[in-house]
């Protein structure tokens, strides 16, 4: 599946994610710190989770591109969460966060030298597994892309309350 993203496709993909998501977050009268069900996290979350998962994945390539085949730490997502990290996340501090890490991550992925996506490193989850730096940059966007596609579902899912 992700050897199927150009890597020319990802940044023009994210940046649009991105910007999607960010217009959702600030939205007016959208409470975005709300469940909208118990299994599914709050707009605010899922934007946290996408800001925080570009600047990782951005430092797994700088490090995929310095050591050879690097075995970088997880991102803890559900952690982050239960132990209150995006607990004083406010909607235009996480856009503007989200808007800085889409443009660090753009423009590191587009400075690499030639070649260079095609370095690996170790992914842990689900299984262990050697990836490319292109297929990280596709993780990236389809984190981004999925996301934006569970935040409109939870704008749904709150629009549909009595």
């Amino acid at each position: 599946m992700w050897g199927d993203i150009d890597p020319s496709e990802v940044s023009p993909r994210l940046t649009s994610a991105v910007a999607q998501m960010g217009d959702i977050l600030t939205k007016n009268g959208l409470p975005v710190a709300t469940r909208p069900s118990p299994e599914r996290w709050p707009v605010l979350e899922y934007a946290g989770h996408v800001r925080d998962v570009l600047w990782s994945i951005r430092e797994r390539i700088i490090l995929a591109s310095v050591l050879d085949t690097p075995a970088p730490f997880g991102i803890y997502r559900d952690e982050r969460i239960d132990l209150g990290f995006q607990s004083l996340d406010e909607p235009s501090t996480v856009r503007a966060e989200l808007d800085a890490a889409r443009g660090i991550f753009v423009r590191t992925y587009a400075a690499l030298p030639e070649g260079f996506g095609q370095r690996t490193m170790i992914y842990t989850y689900p299984v262990e597994s050697h990836r490319t730096i292109d297929w990280s940059a596709a993780q990236a966007l389809h984190e981004c892309e999925h996301h934006l596609a569970d935040v409109r579902d939870n704008v749904d899912l709150v629009n549909a309350r009595p």
